[in-house]
């Protein structure tokens, strides 16, 4: 699957995601948030075994939280950044079990 292309979270959120979570066959325990910063960001949660996006924070239990500025989001969502890479330079926090974290990257990664 070609990943269409984006440039602001909210448009990944709002373009991609929904795509990519619905054909995934992984599944999360409890949902996943993303609270991206900058001008275009916000804060979403994914639900890859509901196969939904919201815009918004779900109360807990969630299995992950993903924190960014945008621009380095963008970075991991293009592929110019590898999440061990922006989370040892501190441009990525990723909270949760790490199964949970890599299951999540799985999810939202398109398949070729």
């Amino acid at each position: 699957m070609n990943q269409p292309y984006v440039t602001t979270a909210a448009q990944f959120f709002k373009d991609t995601v929904p795509a990519l979570v619905a054909s995934s066959s992984v599944s999360l325990p409890a949902p996943a948030v993303f609270q991206i910063g900058g001008k275009n960001g916000g804060v979403w949660t994914v639900d890859v075994a509901a196969k939904t996006v919201s815009e918004g924070q779900v109360p807990p239990p969630v299995s992950v939280i993903v924190k960014a500025e945008e621009r380095d989001f963008m970075a991991l969502v293009e592929g110019r950044m590898s999440p061990a890479d922006g989370v040892l330079t501190g441009r990525l926090t990723l909270v949760g079990d790490a199964v949970a974290i890599a299951t999540l990257m799985e999810a939202l990664t398109p398949s070729t």
